[in-house]
């Protein structure tokens, strides 16, 4: 019954993924969760629903990635309050350990960053020129 109630919960996120024109780079960071968290039985469908159900900084890496359509679908999953991300161009495979109080705030972020909590990259003011590789 859980697993029904979360599919119903998820359904417009599934179909904003499949929609989506980033949903590749959604797939690789799914694979790059569950190699950072060592759970390599989810994939595909199954492993993007497991980490929508459990880890909400995945969430605000998803709702970046399918940008305003967020909007829409936010309040059946709400993403995580304190992770903010207001960075333009993010490659793929950002992965968010505990986002708890974690600001990204750069110009650009490279391929395959991990980022843990309580870290601020950026500011929020001015003119930022910082780029993470």
């Amino acid at each position: 019954m859980f697993w029904l109630i979360n599919f119903l919960r998820l359904f417009p996120s599934i179909i904003f993924l499949l929609l989506s024109k980033n949903k590749d780079i959604i797939s690789y960071e799914v694979d790059e969760y569950m190699k950072e968290l060592k759970i390599n039985k989810k994939t595909g469908i199954i492993g993007f629903i497991y980490l929508m159900i459990y880890y909400p900084e995945f969430r605000n890496v998803f709702y970046y990635r399918i940008g305003i359509y967020s909007k829409f679908i936010k309040f059946l999953v709400p993403p995580l309050s304190t992770l903010y991300i207001v960075t333009e161009n993010i490659r793929a495979g950002l992965v968010i350990c505990h986002g708890f109080s974690t600001i990204i705030a750069a110009e650009s972020i490279g391929e395959n960053c991990r980022i843990f909590q309580q870290v601020t990259i950026g500011g929020w003011g001015g003119s930022l020129l910082l780029e993470i590789m």
